[in-house]
């Protein structure tokens, strides 16, 4: 097994009880390098959709427990998103974000 592949099953292993504790599904987690940068991504979905407070309460569980057991080698970036077609993701009224480059709503 990859490197790659070892992070990513060791980190849905981890974030599984968070996104099922919350009544959402994980749809995807994927380690990959963009542009010099490590991301290490979950993909999270619920019926009628996923809100930017839903990515926030998952990753500040996932991170803490990234934290905790440190098993990722170097540095990387934590995002928790919903992948969406033409949709968009609102949290309160003034907070959401929108991207059609990869047909994803990040959540920060």
């Amino acid at each position: 097994m990859s490197k790659r592949e070892v992070y990513e099953q060791k980190t849905e292993e981890l974030i599984t009880p968070f996104v099922e504790d919350k009544g959402f599904e994980l749809v995807d987690v994927e380690y990959v390098k963009e542009g010099g940068n490590w991301y290490l991504r979950a993909y999270i979905d619920k019926p009628g959709g996923i809100t930017v407070d839903d990515c926030e309460v998952i990753s500040r569980s996932l991170s803490d427990k990234l934290d905790e057991e440190d098993f990722i080698e170097g540095a990387y970036i934590l995002e928790v998103s919903t992948r969406v077609g033409a949709d968009t993701i609102y949290a309160n009224n003034d907070n959401w974000r929108y991207c059609t480059e990869n047909g994803m709503t990040t959540c920060f």
